[in-house]
């Protein structure tokens, strides 16, 4: 593995440089234009890319450490998958028709930020995976982190798999129209009418259960806590051991988010 440490790339020095199975430290990129490239494997740490293009490149288990910022930047026709972003500031960027399979943004903050095309699966955390989602104040009370707010367009995406959670204010993302995917706004008013309501519509002890857990794993689970607002996946229920039940459920949930 070869170490780049503290340089500064243009597009004249790419020549020199391997992108794949190589380390990069507190370098910083600028109007550099990647075509056809292997980058797959390679660790970035604080690390900077302004004005950049990356088309047609492989990423794949890729890792982006540290800070860093990445302005004005085009990834196009590139696979991202399993490619890990953390704590990087992503600003007026787009990404467009990429590979995008179990790809991590780990406490990414996004402005003006574009995705287009599919998303076959992706977690977009807003506290690193890692970090504490609380925190101490003066009097060493327990309070949650400050929520982060991307802002970001998913209209011309397709989401398949896609997952938002752990301290993320959602409320300037603008997201795909797809019939299986469901934004809840106030999810506490949300969850407690669909409780109301399967205790309506069920009466056995089995179904009652299931559509307990279920708001327990949507709404209640601690990563998901204080969000304003929360997804759901309708894709969860195919296929289904339960059709009819399932069934049932998905109809309510749609009702509901309305």
């Amino acid at each position: 593995m070869e170490i780049f440490e503290g340089k500064n790339i243009e597009q004249k020095d790419l020549e020199f440089v391997d992108f794949e199975d190589n380390q990069f430290i507190k370098c910083t990129f600028s109007k550099c234009v990647v075509k056809d490239k292997k980058i797959c494997g390679s660790k970035f740490k604080n690390c900077s890319f302004y004005d950049c293009q990356f088309i047609n490149c492989n990423f794949n288990s890729a890792m982006f450490q540290g800070v860093g910022v990445w302005k004005g930047c085009l990834f196009e026709s590139s696979d991202l998958s399993k490619v890990i972003i953390g704590s990087i500031r992503l600003e007026a960027s787009s990404f467009l028709r990429n590979r995008i399979k179990e790809t991590t943004f780990d406490g990414t903050s996004f402005k003006k930020i574009v995705f287009e095309g599919e998303i076959l699966s992706a977690w977009f955390y807003g506290i690193p995976y890692s970090a504490n989602l609380y925190k101490r104040d003066f009097l060493f009370k327990k309070q949650p982190k400050d929520l982060t707010t991307p802002v970001i367009d998913f209209t011309d995406s397709l989401f398949k798999d896609v997952t938002f959670s752990r301290g993320i204010d959602l409320s300037r993302v603008i997201f795909p129209k797809q019939e299986n995917f469901l934004i809840i706004k106030d999810p506490k008013r949300f969850f407690e009418s669909f409780l109301s309501e399967s205790e309506r519509i069920f009466s056995d002890i089995e179904s009652l259960t299931f559509c307990k857990r279920l708001v327990d794993s949507l709404f209640f689970k601690p990563d998901n806590h204080m969000m304003p607002l929360v997804t759901v996946n309708l894709g969860i229920f195919y296929p289904s051991l339960n059709a009819e039940r399932d069934g049932k459920i998905v109809e309510i949930l749609r009702k509901l988010a309305v």
